[in-house]
């Protein structure tokens, strides 16, 4: 379950909301002209570990907080969060995955790791 509140229970599915987090990212990266293939020499492996969804002001402007990993290719794992709101519950997960892109692709490590030969 993700949140109950208002009489509403949503629920969720992590590896879901994973594959939607590696397809953002996949696109992404495409439309930055960056090659992505199945077994290329630079792997990236994401998951969504936790999400939790809190009800604020009598069930309006839900906040998510999203806790992801990263693995490299190298073995080096990258731990990630973020806390985001929006105004409507269905859409916060949408906006928590597509901030978690951004927040991969602007991580330091992963530059790093991305851009070495």
């Amino acid at each position: 379950m993700l949140v109950s509140g208002g009489g509403n229970t949503y629920y969720a599915n992590l590896h879901d909301w994973t594959d939607r987090l590696n397809r953002s990212l996949k696109e992404t990266l495409r439309k930055k002209h960056v090659d992505v293939t199945e077994g290329g020499a630079k792997t990236l492996k994401l998951s969504i570990d936790k999400a939790v969804v809190v009800l604020k002001s009598g069930g309006f402007n839900p906040r998510c907080t999203l806790d992801w990993k990263i693995e490299l290719g190298d073995g080096t794992v990258v731990p990630m969060t973020l806390e985001t709101g929006h105004w409507k519950v269905e859409d916060a997960s949408n906006v928590a995955v597509r901030l978690a892109c951004r927040d991969t692709l602007r991580n330091e490590q992963v530059r790093n790791y991305m851009s070495a030969p």
